[in-house]
């Protein structure tokens, strides 16, 4: 039995000086931990559907080595959301399908992702297995000093967004760019809802996005 997770979300990205405004929706094959709690399996489910929907969804997406002066994000309560190269429709698949990834964890393993924009000109991209060979790893990303020890697509909070620190800060002191996507779940799981087959639901609480604006990469 083969399972699927579909997801329609509106992008805006920043590509070659222009503002690009895309509807996308994803496709991902998954393959549910045998082995696993049903109500783990719904919980890193519903933890991705969470990062989809409020973090993703209406994001402004770019990347660092970009011309455009992007101060303006700062003005704009849309979430950042900071890619290695220009967000092209490959790169947006192989960050989201890491992500997905790393949230799962054990209980539930993204096979393959597909991803469709309005704006592909008719095509798309899929993409399987892991996606390290297309994103490249923290050092690579934003330097030899740095606050996390992987980038954001392989960490499962809720961040978008790295920060590159300054000469003087202190690398022990790691920035909050947001909480755990599971432990947003678990806070508002209720476990008789879900073992109530009519209303299997989980009610979530307000979502409070960090407030950490980008500090773009200097590649020199």
């Amino acid at each position: 039995m083969e399972t699927k997770l579909r997801h329609r979300f509106r992008l805006i990205r920043i590509l070659e000086n222009r503002l690009f405004a895309s509807d996308c929706e994803i496709e991902s094959n998954i393959l549910v931990n045998p082995l696993s709690d049903h109500q783990e399996i719904h919980i890193h489910l519903s933890a991705m559907k969470l990062w989809l929907d409020e973090f993703v969804d209406g994001c402004i997406a770019f990347t660092p080595d970009s011309d455009v002066n992007t101060n303006w994000t700062d003005s704009v309560e849309n979430t950042v959301m900071l890619t290695p190269t220009e967000p092209k429709d490959h790169i947006i698949l192989a960050l989201i399908h890491a992500k997905l990834c790393t949230i799962g964890a054990n209980s539930v393993k993204i096979l393959k992702t597909h991803f469709f924009a309005d704006t592909g000109h008719g095509f798309s991209s899929s993409l399987s297995g892991p996606a390290d060979e297309w994103l490249p790893s923290m050092s690579e990303w934003i330097g030899p000093r740095h606050f996390h020890s992987e980038p954001w697509w392989f960490r499962s909070d809720c961040s978008t967004i790295d920060l590159q620190p300054n000469p003087n800060d202190d690398l022990s002191n790691i920035p909050d760019l947001g909480g755990s996507l599971v432990d947003m779940i678990k806070a508002n799981f209720n476990v008789d809802e879900f073992n109530d087959d009519s209303n299997n639901k989980t009610k979530m609480a307000d979502i409070i996005k960090p407030t950490f604006k980008p500090r773009l990469v200097d590649n020199d």
